[in-house]
């Protein structure tokens, strides 16, 4: 695991949804340097795959609930 990794696996899917709108909101502002943007970019779609993995698996739970209790 990558030190990326490792912190996303620290913060609550609520953490990371929050993450990801701040970040939306500094694009809207216009005042990021193109550096700036290229790496609050690359964070965005970490941060956007973590979450994805994040919805799968509570779906995959909700399946599993829903099979036992047929």
């Amino acid at each position: 695991l990558t030190k990326q990794e490792i912190k996303m696996k620290d913060i609550t899917f609520e953490e990371a949804v929050k993450k990801l709108d701040i970040l939306i909101q500094s694009f809207s502002r216009n005042d990021l340097t193109l550096d700036e943007a290229i790496s609050n970019y690359e964070e965005g779609v970490k941060l956007h795959q973590y979450c994805e993995g994040l919805l799968a698996e509570a779906s995959n739970k909700f399946q599993e609930i829903n099979e036992r209790l047929k």
